[in-house]
């Protein structure tokens, strides 16, 4: 960066912090991306400063931004430029703290600063849950923007379908609430629209009663992970209880493998008919099951403390494809290539390699069409579906281009045997998307031009398209999907 750029910027910041400017530089690296600048505003007004100041820069390419949030996936991938640009500024909105439950306690307001297990423990407080989630370390700004996936979504839809507001500072600095009624095209873009839009600072959500919920994660030998595939196909299908949510998973971690299934029921009551399946499948490793009647909090908590390797891991990659239909057999075809994938990776000392299925039914489509609508736009028809997620975790860098080649040989071939069967669906999760896959694109054509024309409305200068480089943006050529 240039002397007279960084006086610049510098002046910027100053503008906002005065004269603890001079030590906003970051002295808190998580990987390998070094910031110039690193702004840590602690309220909206903050935020809209910096905005208004840094935009003049932005817009004569003098300056980049970033936007990081509490729990970034880009905290952990090697390089990731997702939350941090290199040699610029990154504008990290961890201290904008606040959990806020409305009077009638029909809504909680949260900063974007927060994770998900203060606001759970606030929220048990009254009985009361939110689509927030599994994970309580996760941060709660990038989970809602990249449309996220609750233990609630059964009955919810997407997490992101439950903000009924969010309060924005937009490219001009102006800070706006976007909502139903107000902002209507704003606010549906940004669920799952990501940080093409704005700087989100607080997030308004519904809250649901629940005073206890029954679930955990049954532990099984790898034999029996297809056991839990046509189980998974078959609750797809049957789609008869909106309460009850499952992912089905096998992973290797020192040196061997693990099938597991995730099952909760929100309701509350223990071994539904719906989940039995899953709770009687052997061979089951009985003393290490956490089934159990619980709460959000406590789930949350267990889910953190049971990734905290791949959390403190330096090296992560996910990426994933969406699946139409139950055929066991497509879901077997990836499995296997999961497998092929791994005899060539595990000979690296500790390496961790997890594939996992998740299904969206159509009730939770529907759920979430009817929630307003959001960015990704996947109409009730198209269920069920199943996200086949892969996470990959490893510690050196010495091994990132073969784990990277590895991994994308693997989303090749996945994709072309899925897609061989017309079984490929568009869309990709933004949470479980490889960095150079096409998102918006998967969002579908209508709905990327919707999303096109609210940039321009809210953004017509581009400053979060060309300016904010991190992430899955709309000015993209992306390929875009039907």
């Amino acid at each position: 960066m240039a002397s007279s750029q960084r006086s610049q910027i510098l002046a910027a910041l100053a503008s906002v912090f005065g004269d603890s400017a001079s030590h906003l530089g970051s002295a808190e690296h998580e990987n390998e991306v070094k910031h110039a600048f690193v702004a840590r505003p602690k309220n909206v007004e903050q935020v809209q400063g910096l905005v208004r100041a840094l935009r003049p820069l932005v817009l004569s390419g003098d300056c980049k931004l970033a936007i990081r949030n509490s729990g970034n996936r880009g905290d952990y991938f090697p390089g990731s430029a997702s939350a941090n640009v290199q040699e610029e500024v990154t504008i990290d909105t961890r201290r904008i703290k606040g959990i806020k439950l409305s009077d009638d306690q029909s809504a909680v307001e949260i900063g974007a600063g927060e994770r998900w297990s203060p606001v759970y423990a606030k929220l048990r407080e009254y009985g009361l849950v939110v689509a927030g989630s599994p994970d309580g370390d996760a941060g709660v700004a990038g989970f809602l923007l990249s449309g996220g996936l609750s233990i609630l979504s059964g009955k919810t839809g997407f997490a992101c379908d439950s903000v009924v507001e969010f309060q924005v500072v937009l490219a001009s600095g102006e800070v706006v609430r976007a909502n139903a009624e107000e902002h209507a095209d704003l606010w549906r873009s940004l669920k799952g629209g990501l940080n093409n839009f704005g700087i989100v600072t607080s997030f308004k959500m519904k809250v649901f009663k629940s005073r206890r919920i029954w679930g955990g994660t049954a532990y099984y030998s790898p034999e029996a992970f297809m056991e839990l595939v046509h189980w998974a196909c078959v609750f797809a299908e049957d789609d008869s209880d909106e309460h009850a949510n499952i992912s089905c998973c096998i992973d290797y971690r020192f040196g061997e493998k693990e099938a597991w299934c995730e099952m909760y029921h929100t309701r509350g009551r223990a071994y539904p008919p719906s989940l039995m399946p899953f709770m009687e499948t052997q061979p089951q490793i009985e003393e290490d099951c956490t089934v159990q009647i619980s709460t959000q909090l406590k789930l949350s908590n267990d889910w953190s403390n049971a990734i905290k390797f791949e959390s403190t891991n330096p090296r992560h990659l996910s990426a994933s494809i969406t699946i139409k239909g139950c055929m066991v057999s497509v879901l077997e075809d990836v499995y296997e290539e999961w497998e092929n994938t791994l005899e060539e990776l595990k000979h690296i000392i500790g390496f961790s390699f997890t594939l996992g299925f998740m299904p969206l039914t159509k009730s939770m489509l529907k759920n979430s069409a009817e929630a307003g609508g959001n960015a990704m736009a996947i109409p009730p028809s198209d269920g069920p579906l199943f996200l086949a997620v892969v996470d990959t975790v490893w510690p050196k860098p010495k091994y990132d281009n073969l784990v990277f080649e590895e991994i994308e040989n693997l989303m090749a071939a996945c994709r072309r045997l899925v897609g061989g069967k017309g079984h490929l669906h568009r869309f990709i999760h933004a949470s479980y998307a490889h960095h150079e896959d096409d998102v918006i694109a998967g969002y579908g054509r209508e709905s990327v031009s919707r999303l096109r024309e609210t940039s321009k409305r809210y953004d017509p200068e581009g400053v979060f398209q060309k300016g904010t480089p991190g992430g899955f943006k709309l000015l993209h050529h992306y390929p875009v999907l039907p």
